[in-house]
């Protein structure tokens, strides 16, 4: 047992970027990402997002503590009802993306995750606020794309917003469809860098594949 646990930690090294000074972050990073990427109920990715804050305190240069506190939050408007409530949680991602687009502006991750903060946005009243976010949505997974082609998320949320845009605005399961089989494509040729790296949405793009057919 002993043995395992060591040969996991130095696999966890071996595999993540960074100096031997990097190690507590990475360490931190990785316990707030396992507790993230398991999380089905709100108080745990609460729980998440704060961890998330905290190391961003510490390393306010990084954009990854950032980048996931905004999804957690995101997450959590997800499972709230009322727009007051939900709105506050968008709120709260929306600060944190912008933080982290301003610590790295051309990073393909950071302005797909910029979308997916404003879809949630938008999901909470699509009717009124589809005609005032929709556009600028889809220009952040169109610059995501741009930046990385290879980035599977950027297809995927781009299709999700085309699947519940009606056809006659430009939109339809046809054209969905085409991008979320993309998305899973690249899903399956790109696998993460690290452990650290954003690795979310594989799952989801299999079940709305099924949507569309």
């Amino acid at each position: 047992m002993k043995k395992s646990v060591l040969y996991f930690l130095f696999f966890i090294f071996i595999t993540l970027p960074g100096k031997a000074g990097d190690n507590d972050y990475i360490i931190n990073m990785l316990n707030a990402k396992t507790m993230t990427d398991t999380a089905t109920v709100q108080s745990t990715l609460v729980t998440a997002a704060n961890y998330f804050e905290r190391i961003a305190l510490m390393n306010p240069e990084k954009w990854l503590p950032y980048y996931y506190a905004a999804y957690c939050y995101t997450r959590i408007s997800h499972l709230n009802k009322g727009a007051d409530k939900r709105d506050a949680w968008v709120d709260k991602a929306q600060i944190e993306i912008d933080k982290a687009f301003k610590n790295d502006p051309k990073n393909s991750e950071i302005l797909v995750m910029k979308g997916f903060v404003l879809q949630a946005r938008m999901d909470i009243n699509p009717m009124v606020r589809g005609f005032e976010y929709n556009k600028e949505t889809l220009a952040y997974f169109d610059k995501a794309i741009e930046l990385n082609p290879d980035n599977p998320r950027s297809y995927l949320w781009k299709g999700v917003n085309l699947y519940h845009t009606p056809s006659f605005f430009g939109g339809g399961k046809d054209k969905a469809y085409i991008l979320i089989n993309t998305a899973i494509e690249k899903f399956k040729a790109n696998p993460p860098k690290d452990m650290l790296a954003p690795d979310w949405g594989y799952k989801y793009a299999l079940e709305m594949i099924e949507k569309c057919k």
